[in-house]
């Protein structure tokens, strides 16, 4: 197993301090077959593992190389289907020429690993390790052309706070924006190349089916400069609207929950996926609005599990998940007589369908007031 090099350090020490202490943390011992309301357990990286027949989790990563390169992985803890506990993960390495090589890896109850702690799953040729103080995220495989090994520094978690309209689906921010580096190789490369870059990572459990909590959720990564900024709408099926915002610039939290307006400026096409043309925020000290095209990769989840296992998770559902490009402008100010400092890049965003969105739900720009 390659030896992780010496991390390179923040552009925001005091983060990395807490990040520190934060990551220690984890290593506290959990119950590993809790089946409690999964927003009343603190914010951690660390599998639950939950009892509950419709449980599951996953742990989202997005990374932006400095090479061009963009990595987008899921590993996946499930209830559901036949036994408990299956695990799968899912990736793309998308080239800078915009092609993408997919990988992915799905095991049943006892055919893969995870740590005492939680914190290390081993599924196949995937590996997600959040064991301090040199987390680490790889994937090597001779069959699929792809040897991928990123180490990221611990961040600092912070859970979305509980909202009642969403009592069994709780969210994770690991980290917003912590620094990668590590090696990559794809099939017709010479060698392995060094690649810098910074990642994101989230971590979502429930005790429910998603298809019965969620219509569509919107994660928004900035992966730019010493600003991070993260931003999660999600929709029900029932119409109602959850969102989140975390911003933060060097080491100060300019905003972090869910009270502001948002709206969404509908896609210019159809369809039964649709992705929203825009996003524009405005919440106290932060404005500004989030592009969604163009789309850089579409995919369907349930291509990687096993066949007995997709043919009966597809009775409840038809996922789809898709990534775009988000060129963004954002001000942040007081709102005082100091002009606001202009934010602007081009960060990522992916928009998951548990099932079809309904066209009543997909319908003209809607705008949710301040909570």
């Amino acid at each position: 197993m390659p030896r992780a090099p010496s991390s390179p350090k923040r552009s925001r020490e005091p983060r990395l301090a807490a990040g520190l202490a934060a990551g220690l943390a984890l290593l506290l011992p959990l119950a590993a077959g809790s089946n409690g309301a999964p927003g009343a357990e603190p914010a951690s990286g660390a599998a639950r593992l939950s009892s509950g027949e419709a449980a599951s989790e996953y742990w989202d990563l997005t990374a932006r190389l400095d090479s061009g390169h963009r990595v987008f992985a899921r590993f996946l803890i499930s209830n559901e289907g036949p036994g408990s506990h299956s695990a799968a993960a899912i990736g793309h390495v998308l080239r800078p020429d915009g092609t993408s090589v997919r990988f992915d890896n799905a095991k049943g109850s006892g055919e893969w690993d995870v740590s005492s702690d939680g914190l290390r799953l081993h599924i196949s040729s995937s590996i997600l390790d959040l064991t301090p103080p040199h987390p680490k995220f790889e994937y090597d495989s001779n069959k699929r052309g792809v040897k991928l090994h990123l180490w990221f520094e611990p961040g600092s978690p912070l859970a979305r706070p509980e909202d009642p309209a969403l009592p069994d689906y709780a969210l994770d921010l690991l980290d917003p924006a912590a620094p990668v580096h590590g090696t990559l190789w794809l099939r017709g490369m010479a060698a392995p190349i060094p690649v810098t870059g910074l990642l994101a990572l989230t971590h979502t459990r429930m005790e429910r089916s998603e298809s019965d909590l969620a219509a569509r959720r919107i994660d928004f990564f900035s992966l730019s400069g010493d600003t991070s900024v993260y931003l999660s709408e999600l929709t029900t099926p029932a119409g109602g609207r959850s969102r989140w915002l975390v911003v933060e610039r060097g080491a100060e939290r300019v905003f972090a929950g869910g009270g502001f307006e948002l709206e969404l400026e509908p896609p210019a096409g159809g369809g039964d996926y649709p992705v929203p043309a825009a996003l524009r925020l405005r919440a106290p000290g932060v404005q500004g609005r989030i592009g969604l095209a163009p789309v850089l990769l579409q995919d369907d989840p349930f291509e990687a599990l096993p066949g007995p296992f997709r043919f009966l998770l597809s009775w409840k559902a038809s996922p789809r998940r898709v990534w775009a490009e988000s060129p963004f402008e954002l001000r942040l100010g007081s709102g005082g007589d100091a002009p606001a400092a202009l934010f602007e890049g081009s960060g990522i965003t992916s928009v998951t369908f548990p099932n079809p969105l309904p066209p009543e739900l997909s319908g003209a720009l809607r705008r949710e007031p301040r909570a």
